[in-house]
């Protein structure tokens, strides 16, 4: 099953390990995964793991200390 949305506020080491099995569920026209809870020193290594992934590039949120990676596939 194939979904158009993801919404994932896991830890980062498991958000890593699941990248390939998230993104594979994940619908290829217009769907969107968002990586939430994340610090600034997970997003370089996830932002690289997702991009590939999904085929796209992340818009970073930020609030306070806390990161959000969405990713929408065109």
């Amino acid at each position: 099953m194939l979904f158009r949305s993801i919404v994932a506020n896991i830890v980062p080491d498991v958000l890593g390990e699941r990248a390939a099995e998230l993104c594979g569920r994940l619908a290829p026209r217009h769907g969107t995964i968002v990586l939430s809870g994340l610090g600034d020193p997970d997003v370089p290594r996830l932002s690289a793991c997702y991009t590939e992934r999904a085929g796209c590039l992340p818009d970073v949120q930020s609030l306070d200390d806390w990161r959000c990676l969405s990713f929408t596939r065109g």
